[in-house]
């Protein structure tokens, strides 16, 4: 398995890529690259050393030889892939944590990554008005003081029964008043 993996390498979207191999951030759009962890929730940490991470690695590698921004969007639970997060580029990469404690996240690996997500779409759907503006005020005061924090919901939004639309409103409301 290793071998095919080795033989396909990271494919066409690592060449698309590196067709943007200009130095430095598109001001005009954020992020650079964007990209998925999938595959790892079913891997071990030994697995995905193997398997995956030789390949992460060579995207991390790319970002910071580029000055280039990459957010990866993390599906399911991540915290044992923490210690290969740590090698990430300081000031390349973003993570957005769908099912990760965010605040132990920010401890573990908010000084080298820039963090995403959070905001509990359970919450927006089940919760009050202030209830969702106090955990919204919470992410920001706890996780946006050093600037390493993007405010978002930690799961897509994808149907009209995900969250209430009030909820949604309000916190976006909150959000865009709210400073530090």
């Amino acid at each position: 398995m290793k071998e095919t993996c080795d033989a396909l390498g990271l494919g066409p979207a690592f060449e698309a890529y590196k067709a943007t191999t200009q130095v430095g951030t598109d001001m005009t759009c954020m992020p650079d690259l964007v990209t998925a962890l999938l595959g790892h929730t079913i891997l071990s940490v030994k697995q995905f050393e193997k398997y995956y991470w030789p390949y992460l690695k060579e995207v991390f590698d790319f970002v910071e030889k580029y000055d280039k921004i990459l957010y990866i969007f993390a599906e399911g639970e991540s915290s044992r892939f923490y210690e290969f997060f740590r090698e990430a580029p300081k000031g390349h990469v973003v993570i957005h944590l769908e099912m990760d404690d965010i605040f132990k996240a920010k401890k573990e690996i908010g000084d080298v990554v820039c963090l995403a997500g959070g905001m509990p779409v359970e919450l927006l759907y089940h919760g009050t008005v202030k209830e969702n503006i106090d955990y919204a005020k919470r992410l920001i005061d706890e996780l946006a003081a050093d600037g390493g924090y993007i405010f978002s919901q930690n799961k897509l939004v994808s149907y009209p029964n995900d969250c209430k639309a009030e909820n949604l409103k309000a916190v976006n409301d909150f959000v865009r008043e709210y400073t530090l």
